[in-house]
């Protein structure tokens, strides 16, 4: 069995296994300082609505009550979906990551802006180029389920009424 046999399987162990370690913690470049969010690539695999036009804008989501409620309301939504599990949370801003049927991680983020009353949000996959349109269509689908809750719902969830 010749060295390049031998070697070829090591090396592709191990480059996978670094692929791996590497998108399994996430790109950690998400939440700018202040109200940003992290810019949508290149590639047509993400939208948000901090972007400057063109297929990767979204609109926010504009909202009424405190940003407490509001926030309870946002996380209700997002752990009653699928494969989600929520990694950041801090009173205005939260981190979710969303875990495809193939296994495939997108990263989604929300900042709460309490002077405009809007939710940004931003929705990226971190592989591949196209989505298909998953990160739009998810992105959709939170927005109707927090406009399905309305606020007075959430907060009857949050004092127990």
């Amino acid at each position: 069995m010749s060295l390049g046999r031998t070697l070829l399987p090591i090396l592709l162990l191990m480059g996978s296994q670094v692929l791996s370690d590497s998108f399994a913690a996430g790109s950690g470049n998400f939440h700018l300082p202040g109200d940003r969010l992290a810019p949508c690539p290149g590639s047509p695999n993400c939208v948000s609505t901090q972007a400057n036009g063109g297929y990767h804008a979204i609109p926010p989501i504009p909202y009424a009550g405190s940003r407490g409620s509001v926030f309870e309301q946002l996380k209700a939504v997002l752990q009653s979906m699928k494969r989600s599990r929520i990694i950041t949370a801090s009173p205005d801003y939260l981190h979710a990551e969303f875990r495809t049927f193939l296994g495939f991680v997108d990263d989604v983020e929300f900042y709460i802006d309490g002077e405009q009353h809007l939710i940004h949000m931003r929705s990226a996959s971190r592989l591949g180029y196209w989505d298909f349109g998953v990160n739009r269509r998810r992105l959709e689908a939170i927005r109707v389920e927090f406009d399905r809750l309305g606020p007075k719902e959430a907060e009857a969830g949050r004092t127990g009424s």
